[in-house]
């Protein structure tokens, strides 16, 4: 070791130097990733978008630059974890001197103390990072301006979002830091850091899969009312683009950004990214702590400190157990009520997990003694691993929680959501710079961002019968499917899944369904402020299920008004009958520069208003089973299990008028009608005479005409 070399070492700006010498090529790398990310990757997305909008006016052509960038580089992006990846090669590169005895050596006899080689190490990996991306992340943004493809929100957006990647690669190199202090082996140190990194996304996925596997209330991983997050920086990376823009947050995807929405989005990942930061700082602080404990003959050891040992072999012994048995509930396609083969599934299950669990926590073993002889050491800890695992499966299998019987106290609950997926579905979203406020994806959507029920009592007595009949049923053929959530006081959000059934009765549905809330949560007209100037210029057609009427643009307000007055009349009872027809608002053909989507009203008898009003405008067509002079032709096919079909057309007009009086067709099929009683196997398609289109429906079960019984020689159900 020559003098030179020990003076350059001894000052802060002198290890710098040294040290980069070692670590060119995690520079390099860094520079590659950012090259390829910031103007590389923005530019041939821009391309792409051009591509894609080339016939498009050039305030379109822009817009949509606006929004690639934004969604590219920007709060929406999901390309956050690759940084936290460089984080952890940054944090084995920077320590891992920590897994060489000559390596130690060397630092140790240097003139420096222990404190300033960690604290210059340290600050050195971050700098890898950092100037390379102030440098190439700042040089992108003068060049998207001279792109014409950012504006002032969009600037402070990635400037946002050029913070967020900090936050997460210095967490996952402070998390790497921490695995490099209780482990002496550069591959243990790797993997124990990737595994605490990605603890949650593991343990998430984990969780969720069993809750969806075993609990008939759980709404779905990808449908949840709010997104979990964890405290480690590599799951939450994973899942930052769905916090922000899914779900029920889909509208907010792929939109220009402003001042107030990049506020409304970044309120929905800040928890997310404190929690990064937070545990950044533990582990920082731990790591520290723990190099000062560290001894030299430490390094070339698996797991230094004993107390760790154990805490790492049950996560990982349980995780990889669990993993296993989900992997085998896909394959046999098992849950709690699978019928006879249920209990043989669960046992290959139950063996499954108690195999995996014992593998890997027998592997682990052999990686802490870094000899094949330790596979049956501490057999005491491998045995409550692998009933652990078995046990955490058994109390979702069985329910022990009580997680589809749960209801909260009404007093803890400050409003609620009753929503489900109507088969009469809208959706509306405004382009250029349109507000956001009126858009919505869907219907389920829409509820979700207007709801706002009170009544709780009321609410709670229907979750409990729904909950009750999806736990029971073997289908959803008695009922149509629901969902509740709960906005609790304390800030936590609660959902379930609902079989609401069709023997419900009317009056508990309707002490929330003829509530103002619940119309004014659910029916579009209540919300249409934002997008009534579109709605005028949108096509119009009135739709009886067998034949359609166009009607002129111009008409929306008119109409809107008229239906608002009628749903004073709105409750269970219509809710779950046949409409006599459907309002159609469709986007104009080109896609309007203003809007695209679709709003559909649904018209039942007593609507009076509505139907004066579509009857003054010459819109009203009489209800399906009055239009037989409209129709041409109708074929009626029976496709039976058994490989034996039969077809026929019918012509004569009193066979269409009966086959239009029994039948129910799919265009009406109204928001909550019934499904069990419709016989599926028997098909109606409809030819009428203006060639409007080509109608299909099908017939109740005990309400089909005789001579289609006899035709296609139809077999009892």
């Amino acid at each position: 070791m020559t003098s030179a070399k020990s003076s350059s070492i001894n000052t802060f700006s002198g290890m710098q130097k040294l040290l980069f010498k070692r670590s060119f090529w995690l520079a390099a790398l860094n520079v590659l990733y950012l090259l390829l990310y910031y103007p590389a990757g923005t530019i041939i997305q821009l391309v792409r978008i051009d591509m894609i909008n080339e016939e498009q006016p050039l305030a379109a052509q822009l817009q949509a630059r606006f929004c690639e960038v934004s969604t590219w580089l920007g709060i929406r992006s999901s390309r956050l974890f690759p940084v936290v990846l460089l984080g952890i090669i940054t944090g084995l590169q920077a320590f891992g001197y920590l897994f060489s005895m000559v390596k130690m050596d060397f630092y140790q006899s240097q003139p420096v103390s222990g404190k300033r080689v960690f604290f210059g190490k340290f600050v050195h990996g971050i700098l890898l990072f950092e100037l390379p991306l102030l440098v190439i992340g700042g040089l992108t943004i003068p060049v998207l301006y001279f792109m014409h493809s950012l504006n002032g929100a969009g600037t402070l957006e990635i400037l946002l979002q050029m913070a967020r990647m900090s936050i997460y690669f210095i967490s996952g190199y402070c998390v790497t830091i921490f695995a490099a202090m209780v482990t002496g082996n550069l591959l243990v140190a790797a993997g124990v850091s990737v595994f605490i990194n990605s603890m949650d996304i593991i343990f998430r996925k984990l969780l969720l899969s069993y809750e969806q596997q075993f609990f008939k209330t759980f709404v779905g991983m990808y449908d949840l009312p709010e997104k979990y997050y964890g405290i480690f920086p590599l799951g939450n990376a994973f899942f930052g683009s769905e916090l922000v823009s899914s779900g029920q947050y889909m509208s907010d995807s792929y939109s220009p950004m402003s001042l107030q929405l990049m506020g409304t989005l970044y309120s929905r990942i800040f928890p997310a990214d404190a929690a990064v930061v937070l545990t950044g700082l533990v582990c920082f602080i731990a790591g520290y702590c723990l190099f000062k404990e560290r001894k030299a003959e430490s390094a070339g050891k698996s797991v230094i400190f004993a107390s760790v040992r154990g805490l790492i072999k049950f996560i990982a012994g349980t995780a990889a157990g669990l993993g296993i048995g989900i992997l085998i509930f896909d394959v046999f396609n098992v849950s709690s009520d699978a019928g006879k083969n249920g209990n043989a599934t669960m046992l290959i299950a139950a063996g499954g997990i108690l195999c995996s669990a014992f593998l890997v926590s027998s592997l682990i073993e052999c990686i802490y003694e870094q000899s094949i002889r330790g596979f049956f050491k501490n057999l005491w800890q491998t045995t409550i691993i692998c009933a652990a695992a078995v046990l955490i499966m058994l109390t979702f299998r069985h329910d022990i929680f009580g997680y589809d019987r749960f209801v909260p106290d009404a007093s803890k609950v400050a409003y609620a959501q009753l929503t489900h997926y109507p088969e009469l579905d809208s959706n509306y979203s405004p382009a250029g710079n349109q507000n956001l406020q009126g858009s919505f994806s869907s219907l389920m959507d829409l509820q979700r961002q207007n709801m706002k029920l009170t009544n709780i009592p009321a609410v709670i007595d229907i979750a409990k019968e729904g909950q009750a009949a999806l736990v029971q049923s073997e289908d959803d053929e008695s009922g149509f499917s629901a969902q509740v959530t709960y906005y609790m006081k304390n800030g936590r959000i609660i959902s379930r899944n609902l079989l609401i059934p069709y023997s419900m009765e009317k009056k508990k549905l309707d002490a929330v369904w003829k509530s103002e809330e619940y119309r004014e949560g659910y029916f579009p007209v209540y919300h249409d402020e934002e997008r009534v100037q579109q709605l005028e210029n949108w096509d119009l057609q009135y739709l009886n299920g067998v034949a359609g009427k166009k009607g002129p643009q111009g008409l929306y307000r008119k109409i809107a008004q008229a239906y608002r007055e009628d749903l004073a009349r709105y409750d269970a009872a219509a809710a779950m009958a046949t409409p006599i027809g459907i309002i159609r608002f469709d986007a104009a053909w080109p896609v309007t520069k203003d809007s695209t989507g679709t709003i559909s009203l649904a018209v039942y008898p007593g609507f009076k208003n509505t139907i004066a009003l579509l009857k003054k405008e010459n819109l009203w067509l009489d209800p399906a089973a009055d239009c037989a002079d409209r129709i041409e032709k109708i074929t009626v096919s029976y496709y039976g299990d058994d490989g034996q079909n039969a077809s026929r057309t019918y012509t004569d007009s009193g066979k269409i008028e009966e086959i239009l009086r029994h039948m129910k067709p799919d265009d009406l099929g109204g928001e909550l009608t019934r499904t069990d009683d419709m016989r599926w196997d028997v098909s109606i398609n409809i030819i009428p005479k203006d060639e409007s289109g080509s109608p299909t429906g099908n017939f109740p079960k005990d309400d089909i005409p005789s001579f289609i019984v006899n035709d296609l020689q139809l077999p009892k159900e």
